[in-house]
């Protein structure tokens, strides 16, 4: 998180000091690195609003992909309302979060805009009802939880007849489970000579949507440690073959993953 913390941490400089404007907003590259509004890979909207800082992320295209509120005094803890938006620009999900933590109810939605499941969560654990519905509104499932612990459950056919209770959640999956995934990572890497030189090391952490197809898109640096390391992260995460996509109750949804690349010297 230390890089989202530098951002959120010159959006509320910015804001705390800005005379003529309560906004400011900052263009990122494709590798997180800032740059001008021409080049930008995606943007940054952040704004003063009390004590708290309302911050909008968008594509270079001006679609939003989220907007919400963080402690202005500890800028990378979101506190206060979110909604997330899919590639398209439709809402994908929304709720509160409480000191860094998913509280509440959880909405999220499908690519048409209907009601898909709701969460209830406690200090950012399943915490009560979850229940995922059809298109037409109709009940499909309905759970609880206790700590994030599934204790009950059961799945509903359109009809509203009882059927056979099925995970609601799959994680995608690279060709052979994490361990090969592993494997050739190793195999693919090449350690920049310039970190080689000036004996940089770490982890980069990367995120980015396996879609329904399984392909890889929309890959971006979640923790950086250096700028050719970065290139390095994104590079082979770029060239990774396809997935075995995620499923969310069933159906084949895209589902954004994080993935650790760690550059150790021997």
């Amino acid at each position: 998180m230390k890089f989202l913390s530098l951002i959120l941490f010159v959006c509320s400089y910015y804001s705390s000091v800005a005379q003529n404007s309560k906004s400011d907003t900052f263009y990122f590259s494709h590798y997180m690195d800032t740059c001008s509004k021409e080049h930008a890979y995606f943007f940054r909207v952040c704004t003063k609003e009390y004590n708290t800082l309302k911050v909008a992320d968008y594509t270079k295209e001006w679609l939003i992909e989220s907007s919400g509120f963080y402690k202005i005094n500890e800028p990378d803890v979101k506190d206060g309302y979110f909604k997330f938006y899919t590639k398209i620009g439709t809402l994908e999900s929304e709720g509160s979060y409480i000191a860094g933590k998913k509280s509440g109810l959880w909405r999220s939605y499908r690519e048409d805009g209907s009601l898909h499941f709701e969460e209830d969560y406690l200090e950012g654990k399943l915490e009560g009802k979850l229940k995922s519905y059809y298109n037409d509104k109709s009940l499909k499932r309905e759970e609880n939880y206790k700590n994030d612990d599934l204790l009950n459950g059961k799945c509903f056919t359109h009809s509203g007849k009882d059927t056979a209770h099925y995970p609601f959640r799959e994680t995608p999956e690279f060709n052979g489970g994490e361990k090969a995934l592993n494997k050739w990572l190793s195999y693919e890497i090449r350690y920049p000579d310039k970190a080689v030189k000036h004996g940089v090391q770490g982890t980069v952490r990367i995120i980015f949507i396996v879609d329904k197809s399984g392909d890889i898109t929309d890959v971006r640096i979640h923790k950086s440690i250096h700028s050719t390391l970065n290139y390095e992260a994104i590079r082979i995460i770029e060239k990774m073959p396809k997935w075995k996509p995620g499923k969310i109750d069933g159906e084949i949804v895209a589902t954004k993953f994080s993935v650790p690349i760690r550059f150790v010297l021997q």
